[in-house]
């Protein structure tokens, strides 16, 4: 099938290969950057892909806009984009609007699309593209490249949103700059635009972790470390310290359950990248792994490994602690996956240079009971009692998806054991 080697992937599989089927994604410019991003998810297999752009191939264009060719100049580049994604890919469904995106049109082609990429040029363009997408509650996908350098963002998406004009508020300011230099070597859009695409199909699919990371450094990120936080399940921690990937350990639940695993589905993919794509040792531990319950990575493979990843772990007291304290001094509120990794970073704070980000996951209303024991408070026993008395705490609004949930119908009341899950389903689907 055309779509094996990502269906196999479990983050995207059988289920993830429909939501890219179903999906609509405008892509504003098909340029430098949205060239590899309307290559790539049309390969893919994005259901319906959009192209705006009124420009026309030009001889300067083809050094990096990958989309082209000579038998194109002078021709309008959406057509020209939609007829070779088209060749690429006769499953999918491309439409062309070889016109600009202006306030007269935005909304009407906008409101057709689940998700907005951004392939344009200028501020007036994306301060547009912005305002209509949360206006519409569309996630904006932005880039930008400039040289050697580029920038990608997700704005207007999850539940703690920020906005284009969270990172650039003075509009009319922005608009008044200079233009850039127009220099760029070839490859800087190349790597962002598939880092915007990457970002696309994790919208769609729904997945998203450290090994994104690996790939964007991969690609040219200019990232330094990577630091795996873990929970006390730290099955990672241990290996990446040691080589030994050892899942006969007891399982604990935690209060940042994303990280409760004793198996991680990634992994084997960055021992094939880190190992020179071995596929025959990556299939070999996967086996051990399997019969056995445990394998060793040479010492060479551990090394290089440790080149790129740092490591740590972080049990329910010291996340609880570090809620409390970044609260108390910082006056933000995490919650406890985003502790997780504030305080592994802490961990590594005396031997890291230069700037440490982490990566906040989750809105701490998602976990209210937990965060609100956290900063020592009285936890009652319905979760959005929890909700109603963290937000009066706090003073910081709930995001209204979470809100609204209380006020929403229960659609599914079963519960059942694992063993009956079969017998549940089948009787189900007779019915």
């Amino acid at each position: 099938m055309r779509y094996d080697r990502q269906m196999i992937l479990p983050e995207i599989g059988e289920e993830g290969q429909l939501k890219l089927k179903k999906a609509k994604v405008l892509i504003v410019g098909v340029g430098g950057l949205g060239s590899p991003i309307a290559l790539y998810l049309a390969g893919a297999g994005v259901g319906c892909i959009g192209l705006v752009d009124d420009d026309r191939v030009s001889i300067s264009n083809l050094q990096r806009q990958v989309l082209y060719s000579e038998n194109e100049l002078d021709k309008p580049k959406a057509v020209c984009a939609a007829e070779r994604l088209s060749a690429l890919n006769s499953g999918i469904s491309i439409l062309p609007y070889s016109t600009r995106l202006t306030e007269e049109n935005a909304g009407n082609i906008i409101r057709k699309y689940d998700i907005i990429v951004d392939g344009c040029d200028n501020f007036a363009t994306r301060y547009l593209i912005n305002d209509i997408c949360i206006e519409q509650r569309k996630p904006y996908v932005y880039g930008a490249i400039c040289g050697f350098e580029g920038q990608v963002s997700v704005f207007n998406y999850g539940e703690m949103k920020k906005s284009y004009r969270d990172l650039y508020p003075n509009e009319e300011e922005m608009k008044r700059m200079p233009p850039p230099p127009k220099g760029v070597i070839g490859v800087t859009p190349a790597v962002v635009g598939s880092i915007e695409a990457t970002e696309v199909l994790k919208i769609i699919c729904g997945f998203g972790d450290i090994l994104a990371g690996y790939f964007a450094k991969c690609m040219g990120l200019p990232v330094g470390k990577l630091l795996c936080a873990s929970n006390a399940n730290n099955v990672l921690t241990e290996f990446l310290t040691t080589g030994r990937y050892d899942r006969r350990r007891p399982f604990h639940k935690t209060i940042s359950p994303s990280m409760d695993i004793l198996v991680s589905s990634n992994l084997e993919r960055l021992l094939y990248l880190a190992s020179g794509v071995d596929a025959d040792m990556v299939a070999e531990k996967m086996h051990q792994l399997e019969q056995r319950g445990w394998y060793q990575i040479d010492d060479d493979l551990l090394q290089k490994i440790q080149e790129t990843f740092l490591c740590g772990c972080c049990d329910d007291p010291l996340t609880c602690e570090t809620i409390r304290n970044v609260w108390a001094r910082e006056h933000y509120l995490l919650d406890p996956h985003t502790a997780v990794a504030w305080a592994v970073a802490g961990q590594h704070r005396a031997t890291l240079t230069g700037q440490t980000v982490v990566l906040s996951t989750a809105s701490p209303y998602k976990f209210a009971p937990a965060v609100l024991a956290a900063l020592g408070k009285t936890v009652p026993d319905d979760a959005f009692a929890a909700m109603d008395e963290l937000q009066a705490l706090t003073g910081l609004a709930a995001p209204a998806p979470l809100a609204e949930l209380k006020s929403l119908p229960i659609l599914h009341r079963d519960c059942i054991e694992i063993s009956e899950m079969a017998d549940y389903v089948r009787r189900n689907m007779e019915d």
